[in-house]
């Protein structure tokens, strides 16, 4: 990938990448391999309200295990996508790195219709709002996500634009670990909807290392199976609770969670203890 935040001194980014990547879950039921490309800007159309358009294309090749069902087994083969984006986002932060009031919000939308085996469309809509609770120390903040993948053309969603939540919208539970269930594999869902909310608190760890502990508590849940009737969308609300600890160390931030699932159903894979390089909000 290659980023230039100001091409030819434009005042508009130019975001480019190549892509060639294989995802094998041990709960999926199959593996995808994916190669592709992306071509995309970000200019600012008002003040801290930007905007993102985006062209990319992408090849799909998808092969079930022999222990995935009929069902699944049916949905494998190759399959070209070539889909056009955009992205409005607004920024009213007061602080990119340790925001202590204010928000930011997005919509997105990728429609993959011509030159593509499976038209779909992909949309989006998130909010993240900060607020001072007490005092510097007590940092609170409300975090949204909504998203939909439809097809088209009597055309089911292929495998992997499905959707699941990740390990910041609902921790405590395994990336593709709730949601639809097919013979025992996590399918993903065509729905999304994750709400989270968080306080920090002071801790005793040395300033140098810029280290945040916060409490959460997440509530979300993945559902909608368009290829089969018979597949349950597993409409239950999942939730959590828990604390984590983001610190600065010398190879970059490190992010530890700890979290305790309150609302669940008997096929979900639970995962307590999560360790990231990077931030975790």
């Amino acid at each position: 990938s290659y980023i230039d935040p100001n091409f030819k001194n434009s005042n508009k980014e130019l975001d480019t990448s190549l892509f060639s990547q294989i995802d094998d879950y041990k709960n999926s039921g199959y593996q995808n391999k994916k190669i592709g490309t992306r071509f995309g800007t970000k200019y600012e159309i008002y003040e801290d309200i930007y905007f993102r358009p985006n062209f990319n294309i992408q090849v799909d090749k998808l092969e079930t295990s022999s222990s995935a069902s009929s069902l699944l087994r049916s949905r494998q083969g190759n399959f070209t996508t070539t889909g056009v984006g955009y992205n409005f986002f607004i920024d009213q932060r007061d602080s990119k790195y340790s925001p202590t009031s204010g928000f930011l919000s997005y919509f997105d939308q990728n429609i993959a219709t011509f030159f593509s085996d499976i038209p779909t469309l992909q949309t989006g809509v998130g909010a993240t709002f900060y607020q001072e609770l007490i005092n510097e120390k007590f940092v609170g903040s409300a975090k949204l996500r909504l998203a939909n993948v439809i097809a088209f053309d009597n055309k089911d969603v292929k495998l992997s634009d499905r959707l699941y939540t990740s390990s910041n919208d609902l921790r405590g539970f395994e990336f593709r670990g709730i949601g639809p269930v097919d013979n025992g594999d996590h399918i993903g869902g065509n729905n999304l909807a994750a709400i989270s909310f968080k306080s920090t608190f002071p801790n005793p760890i040395p300033e140098g290392l810029k280290a945040n502990t916060f409490v959460f508590y997440d509530i979300g849940n993945v559902w909608g199976a368009d290829y089969s009737d018979v597949i349950s969308s597993n409409s239950k609300i999942r939730s959590s609770t828990g604390v984590a600890l983001d610190l600065m160390s010398p190879i970059g931030p490190l992010s530890f969670t700890y979290s305790i699932p309150i609302s669940k159903t008997s096929t979900d894979k639970e995962q307590r203890f999560l360790f990231n390089i990077g931030s975790s909000f």
